[in-house]
């Protein structure tokens, strides 16, 4: 991460359906299924993350989710153990009303990762 005149910089790589930081950290854009525009989850939805073994996960923020208008980004971090070099992440949402959705996202160590443009 960098700074210069009060702008901050950073390097984040796609990976599948969310960005993956330099740092260890993704984030994820929550949002419903609508495929003419990303509505957001209902407010109070609670997200939740496992992961397969050899890595450990953590939601660094974005639950519950808040009352808006727009899609909620969540953050996760993911660390790998020495001998894991790939696994899988589970993203769970819980809606208010009950409503339970888990999304795989894989994530690989040391894989060659594409630079966002900014």
């Amino acid at each position: 991460m960098s700074s210069s005149d009060g702008v901050t910089t950073s390097t984040f790589y796609r990976v599948n359906t969310g960005i993956f930081s330099a740092a260890g950290a993704m984030t994820l854009l929550l949002a419903d299924s609508n495929p003419n525009r990303l509505n957001p989850m209902p407010a109070g939805t609670e997200v939740s993350v496992t992961a397969t073994d050899g890595l450990s996960v953590k939601v660094l923020g974005g639950t519950p989710v808040v009352s808006t208008s727009d899609a909620t980004a969540i953050g996760i971090s993911v660390g790998f153990d020495q001998t894991t070099t790939a696994g899988t992440v589970f993203v769970t949402t819980k809606t208010p009303k009950g409503v339970t959705t888990s999304v795989p996202v894989p994530v690989f160590k040391d894989a060659a990762l594409t630079q966002c443009a900014r």
